[in-house]
C-alpha cells in the first residue's frame, strides 16, 4: 500500500452499480474492481484511485503533516479504517439513501473534465476535498516515477529509461517505489539527513548524468530540434553502455540521495546548459577556461559601464554649460531692459517732483471744484427764494380766481362790476406772465446747476484716476528694483556655477575656452563705469 504524504483516506461506497459505466455514453472504459466487493482498499496509481470516505470527515493517516521531516504513519488511524471496511462488509443490508449518502467514487480521475470532477462532487457532497484529492492523486504519480529514476540509477539500470520522458515512464514497472516503503514511521525521503561522505569523481560523473536526465525531460525544444546521426546513435549507445558498466561497479554501496530541488536544478541547468546540449561531461579545463572568460567579461563590463557613465556625464556637463550660457545671455538682455526701465521711471518720478513743487493742475481743479460749489448752493439759494415767491403768486392768483368766481356770479345783479373784472383779468394775466418768466428762470438755474454737477464729478474722476497713476507707477518701479536685485544674485550664481562646471570638465580633460568670461569681465566693467 502507498500513502502518499499528507493524504486522507476515506471510505466509498457506489450509489448503484450503474454508477460505474457513468462514460460509456463518451466512448471511455471506467476499468473497476468494485462490482466484485462492496469496498475495498486501493493504492494510488493511474489506473485506480478509490477515495475510501466515510460519513464524517476524512480520516488522516499522517501525524505530524506541518513539518515533513518528523512525518509519521499513524497505525490507529489505518486500524480504524480497517475496522470500518470489514464492519461495513459485514452489513449488506443497507438502505437506498444510506448508500447514496456514502456514495462516490473516483477510479478514473485522469479521463475526467473538470466538469464531470464537478458532477461528481456534487453527487457525492464532498465539496473541496474530492477535487483536492483528486488534484494531489497527479502529483503522487509523477513522484512515483522520479522515485523509479532515482532507483534505477542506484541499481545502474538507467539504459532502459533512454530517450524517454517522464510522462513516457509507467510507474508500474519492476522498480517502484511502494516495495520500499516500510510499514511503520515513515520519513521522506526528501527530508533525510545524510551523513557527509567523500564523493570520487566517477560519482560525481554519475550524479551529472542523472541531472542530465531530468533537464532533458524539461529542454523539449532542443529535443524537437534535434534530430541525430547514426554516428551520434552509435556513439549514445556507446556512452550508455560504459554508463551502465560504471554503475553496476559503483552500485556495491547503495546509498540514499536527496532530491533535486527546483532551485538547484535551475542553478545546475543554467551553469551546464553548454554540455548538456552537446551531451559533454565538463572537464576542470573547460571549468578553469570557463571561469577565466567569466571573470573577462565580467572586467570588460565593468570597463565599458565605467566608459559609458562617464561620456554621460561630459554630455550633461556640455549641455548644462551650454544652457547656463543661454540663460545668462537672456538674464544679461532682462538686465538691460530692466535699467532702461529705471531710467525711465526715474525721469518719471523726477517730472512729477517738478509737478508737485510748482502750482499743479490739481490745485487749480480743486479751486474750480470749490467756486462751483458757491454757485451751486447760490443757485440753491435762489431756486429756493423762486419757489417761495411762486407760491405766493400761486395763492394771489387761487384768491384771483376765487374772486373772479364770485364776481361771475354777482355779475348779473351788479353790472357795473364789469370794469373791476377786467382789471383783474388783466392783472391775472400779468401774473401768469411772471409765473412763465419766473418758471424759464428755474428751468435754466436747474440745467446750470446740473452742469456744474457733472463738471465736478468729472474732476472728481480725473483726480481719482491720476492718484491711482500715481500709486501705479510707485509700485511698478518698486517691482523693478526687486526684480533687478533678484536678477543680479541670479548673475552671480549663474557666473559660480559656470566656474565651478569649467573646473570639472578641465579636471576631466576637457579643452574649456576662457573668451566668454573675458567678454563677461568686460560688459561687468562698462556697467560699473555706467554706474558710477
Amino acid at each position: 500500500m502507498l500513502f502518499p504524504l499528507g493524504g486522507n483516506c476515506s471510505i466509498v461506497i457506489p450509489k448503484d452499480k450503474n454508477l460505474e459505466n457513468l462514460l460509456e455514453n463518451e466512448g471511455q472504459q471506467v476499468d473497476t474492481d468494485i462490482k466484485k466487493e462492496l469496498t475495498s482498499l486501493r493504492e494510488h496509481s493511474n489506473i485506480n484511485d478509490i477515495l475510501l470516505r466515510n460519513e464524517g470527515d476524512p480520516i488522516p493517516l499522517w501525524n505530524n503533516v506541518q513539518n515533513s521531516s518528523e512525518a509519521t504513519l499513524n497505525m490507529g488511524s489505518v486500524l480504524q479504517l480497517w475496522m470500518l471496511i470489514n464492519h461495513l462488509q459485514i452489513q449488506p443490508d443497507l438502505s437506498q439513501s444510506e448508500l447514496e449518502k456514502f456514495s462516490g467514487t473516483c477510479g478514473f480521475s485522469s479521463s475526467l473534465t473538470y466538469e464531470h470532477l464537478k458532477k461528481i462532487e456534487t453527487e457525492c457532497t464532498m465539496r473541496s476535498r474530492f477535487i483536492d484529492q483528486l488534484s494531489a492523486h497527479d502529483s503522487t504519480i509523477e513522484i512515483a516515477k522520479i522515485g523509479n529514476l532515482i532507483l534505477a540509477a542506484d541499481e545502474g539500470k538507467l539504459g532502459k529509461y533512454a530517450g524517454k520522458k517522464l510522462s513516457d515512464i509507467d510507474v508500474s514497472d519492476e522498480t517502484q517505489v511502494g516495495d520500499y516503503m516500510p510499514d511503520v514511521d515513515i520519513v521522506p525521503a526528501n527530508n533525510v539527513q545524510q551523513k557527509p561522505e567523500t564523493r570520487s569523481r566517477q560519482s560525481k560523473k554519475k550524479d551529472l548524468k542523472v541531472a542530465v536526465d531530468e533537464f532533458e525531460d524539461n529542454d523539449s525544444e532542443i529535443d524537437k530540434n534535434y534530430q541525430p546521426t547514426e554516428n551520434e546513435d552509435e556513439s549514445d549507445e556507446s556512452e550508455e553502455d560504459e554508463y551502465n558498466s560504471k554503475f553496476k561497479k559503483l552500485n556495491k554501496k547503495k546509498a540514499e540521495r536527496r532530491r533535486w530541488t527546483r532551485e538547484e536544478q535551475k542553478i545546475l541547468k543554467l551553469e551546464f546548459n553548454h554540455f548538456i546540449r552537446m551531451k559533454k561531461i565538463p572537464r576542470n579545463s573547460d571549468a578553469l577556461r570557463d571561469q577565466e572568460l567569466n571573470e573577462t567579461k565580467q572586467l570588460y563590463q565593468i570597463i565599458q559601464q565605467k566608459y559609458t557613465n562617464q561620456e554621460k556625464e561630459i554630455g550633461e556637463m556640455k549641455d548644462l554649460i551650454q544652457q547656463l550660457k543661454d540663460k545668462n545671455a537672456l538674464l544679461k538682455a532682462q538686465k538691460d531692459d530692466l535699467t532702461r526701465a529705471e531710467a525711465q521711471i526715474i525721469t518719471q518720478n523726477d517730472t512729477e517732483e517738478n509737478k508737485e513743487n510748482n502750482p499743479s493742475e490739481i490745485a487749480v481743479l480743486s479751486a474750480t471744484v470749490n467756486r462751483l460749489n458757491i454757485d451751486l448752493q447760490e443757485c440753491r439759494q435762489i431756486i429756493t427764494n423762486k419757489d417761495s415767491e411762486i407760491s405766493r403768486l400761486q395763492v394771489q392768483y387761487n384768491e384771483a380766481n376765487r374772486e373772479v368766481e364770485t364776481l361771475k356770479q354777482t355779475a348779473v345783479v351788479n353790472s357795473h362790476s364789469e370794469v373791476d373784472t377786467s382789471s383783474l383779468e388783466k392783472e391775472i394775466n400779468k401774473l401768469k406772465e411772471e409765473k412763465s418768466q419766473l418758471m424759464e428762470r428755474i428751468k435754466k438755474s436747474n440745467e446750470e446747476n446740473l452742469k456744474a454737477i457733472d463738471k465736478y464729478n468729472k474732476l472728481e474722476e480725473e483726480k481719482k484716476s491720476i492718484e491711482n497713476d500715481r500709486l501705479g507707477v510707485e509700485d511698478e518701479l518698486d517691482t523693478l528694483k526687486k526684480e533687478q536685485e533678484d536678477l543680479l544674485v541670479l548673475l552671480a550664481d549663474q557666473d559660480t556655477k559656470i566656474d565651478k562646471y569649467k573646473t570639472k570638465l578641465k579636471e576631466l580633460g576637457e579643452q574649456v575656452d576662457d573668451d566668454d568670461d573675458d567678454d563677461d569681465l568686460g560688459d561687468d566693467l562698462d556697467d560699473e563705469d555706467e554706474e558710477s
